[in-house]
């Protein structure tokens, strides 16, 4: 089989409280008072990544309004030893990585937590993107 299109992507990425580890953190949330704070466990699965190599994982979130703004931002390094690489085919293989981030909400909107993967040795030149979109609003 060959493989050509779909490399060194994220597959997808599933976000949950640290308080709930079963349940998606939901898209829509009723709050009463801000600024409020998440700590939030999130699981990404990798598509076709080459083991034993350093890749940078950035991950943002992003208020929506007149002029976007990052809110947060940070860069993690990582590597998949092959040990935990599942269906390795002609030198890449799916894996998953779990890290976790803390989501500070300062006031109603909408927000997205953007995650953007790269070659640690090219870190401008981004792989792949995924999006997760949440609104918080007031009672």
């Amino acid at each position: 089989m060959k493989i050509d299109n779909f490399l060194e992507k994220i597959a997808h990425v599933s976000i949950h409280s640290d308080k709930d580890d079963i349940n998606d953190f939901g898209p829509f949330y009723s709050i009463r008072k801000f600024p409020i704070s998440f700590n939030l466990q999130v699981i990404i699965a990798f598509l076709n990544i080459v083991p034993e190599t350093e890749y940078l994982l950035k991950i943002d979130v992003v208020e929506d309004g007149d002029e976007l703004q990052i809110d947060f931002s940070d860069k993690q390094l990582f590597i998949v030893p092959e040990s935990s690489i599942l269906f390795l085919n002609n030198g890449y293989g799916q894996s998953y990585s779990s890290t976790t981030i803390k989501l500070d909400i300062q006031s109603k909107g909408a927000y997205k937590i953007q995650f953007a993967l790269a070659r640690a040795d090219k870190p401008d030149n981004t792989l792949s993107t995924f999006f997760n979109y949440y609104y918080f609003g007031e009672i």
